[in-house]
C-alpha cells in the first residue's frame, strides 16, 4: 500500500457504516470479518445506534438500562450508556482485522452537550450524525411517514428535514451525516429542484463545519438509488466538499459490502476520484 501527500493508494473498499447484533456482538463480529475477507473488503467499522439517557424520540423509552422499541431489529442494534464498554473492549480487541469503533447519534435540538460529552468519554475512530425524526415522525418508517405527508406536502417536508439536518451540521457532534437525504424513502416524489436552495445551504454548512457526508448504500435496496440522490452530490462536488465516505449500512454479515461498488461508480460519474475513512476521528483520503 502506498501513500502519496495524505492519500491512500490500492485502499478501496472500506464499509464505513455498519451495524451488529450486540446480543452476540462477539460471534456476529466473526462473522462480519470473514465476510470481510471473502468479499475482498479492506476494512469496516461497527456504528450502532446509541441511545442516550433522556433524550427525546417519538419511538423509544428508556426505563433503567433496558430500552423498549417496536422494531427489534433496531433494538438489537442499539446501544445504552450501559453497554458501551463491552462495546468498546470487543471492537477494539479486533482492530488488527480492520475492524473500526464508530458510533450513530441521533439528532435532538437542546441535546448537544450531553451528547458531546458522551462522545468524549470513548475512542471513537468516527462518529456518524443522523436524524430519523422530523416534527415527531420516524420519516425511515413507512408507516409514519405516510400520516406525516397525511400532514403536510411532501416538498414542505423536505424543507423541514433539511432545516432540522443543518441543526446537527452546525451542533458539530458529528464528523459525518449519515443517509443525508433518508427523507426520500417513503416519500412521494420531490424534484430536487424544488428544495436546492434549502441543499445548498446545508453543503456550505458542511463545509464551514468541516463535516463529511456518505454515500449510503441501503437506499439501491429500499427505492433503486443511494443516499444522496446524483444531484444532491453533483452539489456536494461543485461546492468543494470532498469528505465522502461510502457505507452499506449493513445489519447482518452477509449484507456487508452491498452495493459498494454501486456507491464508488456514482461518486467517479459526478467527479469524484477519492473517498475518506477515519481513524482517531481523523480522516485519511483513499484513491478511487
Amino acid at each position: 500500500m502506498l501513500k502519496e501527500s495524505g492519500v491512500v493508494q490500492g485502499l478501496k473498499l472500506i464499509d464505513s457504516h455498519v451495524h451488529i447484533d450486540l446480543d452476540n456482538i462477539e460471534s456476529e463480529l466473526e462473522k462480519y470479518i470473514r465476510e470481510a475477507e471473502r468479499k475482498g473488503i479492506k476494512g469496516f467499522v461497527i456504528t450502532d445506534h446509541i441511545i442516550l439517557p433522556n433524550i427525546p424520540a417519538s419511538d423509544y423509552l428508556i426505563r433503567g438500562n433496558k430500552v423498549f422499541l417496536k422494531d427489534l431489529s433496531f433494538l438489537k442494534c442499539s446501544l445504552t450508556t450501559a453497554d458501551i464498554k463491552r462495546y468498546v473492549n470487543v471492537i477494539k480487541r479486533k482492530e488488527s482485522s480492520g475492524v473500526y469503533l464508530g458510533a450513530e447519534i441521533d439528532y435532538h435540538e437542546h441535546c448537544e452537550e450531553k451528547i458531546k460529552e458522551f462522545i468524549g468519554m470513548h475512542p471513537f475512530d468516527v462518529v456518524l450524525g443522523s436524524l430519523h425524526f422530523v416534527d415527531g415522525y420516524c420519516i425511515s418508517r413507512k408507516m409514519e411517514m405516510r400520516s406525516f405527508l397525511d400532514k403536510l406536502p411532501a416538498v414542505d417536508i423536505h424543507k423541514k428535514y433539511f432545516t432540522e439536518v443543518r441543526k446537527l451540521v452546525k451542533s458539530r457532534i458529528c464528523d459525518v451525516v449519515s443517509h443525508i437525504d433518508l427523507v426520500r424513502k417513503h416519500s412521494t416524489p420531490v424534484r430536487f429542484d424544488d428544495y436546492s436552495e434549502e441543499a445548498s445551504v446545508l453543503v456550505d454548512d458542511l463545509l464551514a463545519c468541516d463535516t463529511g457526508i456518505e454515500v449510503n448504500t441501503s437506499g439501491y435496496v429500499f427505492m433503486g438509488d443511494s443516499y444522496p440522490s446524483a444531484d444532491f452530490l453533483a452539489l456536494c462536488k461543485e461546492k468543494g466538499l470532498d469528505k465522502i465516505t461510502i457505507g452499506s449500512d449493513a445489519h447482518k454479515a452477509e449484507k456487508l459490502g452491498q452495493n459498494l461498488e454501486r456507491a464508488v461508480e456514482k461518486l467517479k460519474r459526478v467527479g469524484y476520484s477519492k473517498i475518506v475513512k477515519f481513524k482517531n476521528r481523523k480522516p485519511e483520503y483513499i484513491l478511487l
